[in-house]
This record gives structure tokens, C-alpha cells and sequence, in this order.
């Protein structure tokens, strides 16, 4: 077993020139750690590619052409350097997908640099699973929220610094307390779905019932309430007991996604005291709050324009992620579903065009159901 004390990895964070390919970084930065603390100083360098930044880019940023003329290394020689800093270590970053499939991957491709590092895990998603009481885990949304350290906003540094904090100060003392101690630990629950299950893990506070950690012979049960939040784990007879007439989507580890109780053999008592069983998009509807329906609705237009052309793009991807990152969705349909689709995408660091292909017959399955 390993020493989660002596394990080395790397938070990094980039700025570039917009989502468009071939992307170029204009910015990275990068803190080594040592079990959930910093090591040493941090790297951090400003690249000059000789490319337009465009207008959108330099509002996020601040930085110009002109300036990273005058300010900006030579692209090969930071990448160098930032690959013998980063050595053979994981990578975190607070949009991992992004920052390693789509800025450093692929830049390292076009200078000839071979690649440092492996993929580690999210923080974005690490959040999410968290930081249970935030409607958005954007970093803005963390630091507003825990007061992160950060010396400029929007910056790869000020960012890498927001992301160590929050790490540090903020995840690791929670995952602690819940015996989520190793690297591996962490990287497994922030991929662990659904994410009720997680809340309930590190606040014990989903439900009104003290939630349990059932041993392995017993299986645990989630379900959906009127608002469509999610709730967990719970043994069947304790969900059976709190499970309303419209509750009824449930979940376990043995069924393949969520299921009507009124299909499984453990609620068919119950069918008779049951109202007629809600469709999905009835659900779907009836997502709590007019704020709630607003939000459905608002996700429903996003997807309905990726699809729109037949197909789903790299940037799209990042543009879904970065909606899901920055709006409320605690275990909600049809959001829960879609960020969960994205999650499994990203996970090993790679999308090909099957898993984009699965996404949008998703999308497509999902507005079909709203309709």
C-alpha cells in the first residue's frame, strides 16, 4: 500500500488562445505536490506563437499579441522545461479534459516534444462531488465560496493557486474524515457516480435519515424525490419507507441506469397504491422549481444546437462541461445524466469519435424525451 504522504504530482493550469483548433497555450503554470501539499516553488511561463489572440481570448486573459511578443518565451523551450518539471507525475487540473486533451497533448504533437506526466483526475469533478452545498463548481464559484488564495484571477498561476488551496485546505481534510487518503483514492471517488452517493459519503447530510455504508452483502439504493434530487444510500427497507407515490425512478449498483420501482420486483406491492407512473419527460417537467424548469430548459436549447448539425465537436464538448461546471444540478434530470455521459468520456484522458457519436445519440434520446 502506498504512503499518501510521499505521493508526487502535479496541479497545472493554461490560458490560450481560444477553443478553436489547433489551440495554442499562452500561459501555463504548474505546483508539484507531495501527498495534498505543495513542493517547492511553482512553475510558470508566458509563450509567444507568434498568433492573433483573438479579442474574446485577451478579454479572459488580458494578454496581447504585442505583449507576449515582448513577454513570452520560445514555445519549445517552456514545454521543455515544463515537461522535466512535471516528470513522470499525474496531472490535476480544474478542467482536466480540456487542459490535457486539447491544449497540451496536442501542442506537444505539433513542437515534437515527447509527452510528461499521465492524467490524473478533475477537480472540477472532485468538486462537484464535495462541495455539496455549491450550486457551481466553477472556480470562480470555489473561490468566491472559500476565499482561495489567488494573486490574479484568470491567470494559469492565479488559478494553479486557487486549485492547491482548494485541494489542500478545502477536499483533502473531508476525503480524510470519509478514509479517502491515497492519489488513487481521490482520483477513484471523483469519477464515482451518482453523485448523491458521494455527498453522502462526505457530509452525511443527503437525507434526513442517517445514511449507511452498507457492507459489501447488502446493497445500497438511491432514488429520485419530486424535484428530482437525488437521495442515498439507503437499504431497500428504508427506502421503501420514505419512497412517495412520485418517487419513482430508483438505482442500484446491479441495474443499468435509472428504473421505474414499478418494473422491479422489489416495489411491485406497491403498484396498487401507486398513481399511474410519471414518463420521463414528465419528470423531467416537473424539475422543482420555476428556477429549476428554467435551468432544464436552458440546457434542453444547448443540446438541441449541438446536435443541430448531426454530430458533436471537440468544442462543444468543452462548452457543455463548461455549462454543467457553472450551473445547479444537484442529481437532477436530465443534467445528472448528461454530466455522468461526460465524465465516463473523459475519464481515461482520450474521446474518440464512438464516444462522441454515444453523446449525441444521448443528447438526441434525451430531447426526444422532453419533447
Amino acid at each position: 500500500m502506498s504512503n499518501p504522504a510521499t505521493e508526487d504530482w502535479c496541479v497545472i493550469d493554461t490560458e490560450t488562445d481560444g477553443f478553436r483548433s489547433p489551440i495554442h497555450i499562452v500561459e501555463v503554470a504548474a505546483q508539484r505536490m507531495r501527498g495534498f501539499s505543495p513542493i517547492g516553488k511553482p512553475f510558470h511561463a508566458l509563450l509567444n506563437h507568434g498568433v492573433r489572440i483573438p479579442q474574446p481570448a485577451r478579454d479572459v486573459h488580458g494578454y496581447s499579441q504585442r505583449y507576449l511578443a515582448k513577454k513570452g518565451g520560445d514555445p519549445t523551450k517552456v514545454h521543455t522545461a515544463l515537461c522535466d518539471y512535471i516528470g513522470r507525475s499525474p496531472v490535476v487540473a480544474h478542467n482536466l479534459a480540456f487542459d490535457w486533451n486539447r491544449c497540451l497533448g496536442p501542442e506537444w504533437e505539433r513542437l515534437g516534444i515527447s509527452p510528461a506526466g499521465m492524467f490524473g483526475f478533475c477537480n472540477a469533478k472532485l468538486a462537484r462531488r464535495v462541495a455539496s452545498n455549491l450550486d457551481s463548481v466553477s472556480l470562480e464559484a470555489l473561490r468566491s465560496a472559500f476565499e482561495l488564495k489567488c494573486s490574479r484571477a484568470h491567470s494559469a498561476l492565479g488559478d494553479v493557486e486557487s486549485v492547491v488551496d482548494f485541494l489542500c485546505r478545502i477536499a483533502y481534510p473531508k476525503l480524510k474524515r470519509a478514509g479517502i487518503r491515497s492519489f488513487q483514492d481521490v482520483t477513484e471517488f471523483s469519477s464515482l457516480t451518482p453523485v448523491a452517493r458521494c455527498h453522502s459519503t462526505i457530509d452525511q447530510s443527503v437525507v434526513q435519515l442517517e445514511p449507511i455504508r452498507p457492507p459489501r452483502a447488502t446493497e445500497a439504493w438511491f432514488f429520485l424525490d419530486e424535484q428530482n434530487a437525488c437521495h442515498g444510500p439507503l437499504r431497500l427497507t428504508d427506502l421503501r419507507s420514505v419512497m412517495k407515490l412520485g418517487s419513482t425512478l430508483v438505482w442500484t449498483d446491479r441495474l443499468n441506469g435509472w428504473t421505474r420501482a414499478s418494473d422491479l420486483a422489489e416495489f411491485r406491492d406497491m403498484i396498487g397504491q401507486a398513481k399511474k407512473t410519471p414518463t420521463i419527460g414528465a419528470i423531467g417537467e416537473a424539475a422543482g422549481s420555476r428556477s429549476d424548469k428554467a435551468i432544464n430548459e436552458e440546457l434542453l436549447q444547448v443540446c438541441r444546437a449541438i446536435v443541430s448539425d448531426g454530430k458533436v465537436t471537440d468544442a462543444e464538448l468543452v462548452f457543455l462541461t463548461r455549462w454543467l461546471e457553472d450551473n445547479p444540478y444537484p442529481g437532477r434530470w436530465p443534467a445528472a445524466e448528461i454530466s455522468h455521459a461526460i465524465e465516463s468520456i473523459t475519464a481515461d484522458g482520450l474521446v474518440t469519435m464512438k464516444e462522441k457519436q454515444w453523446l449525441k445519440e444521448l443528447l438526441d434520446s434525451l430531447i426526444s424525451g422532453c419533447s
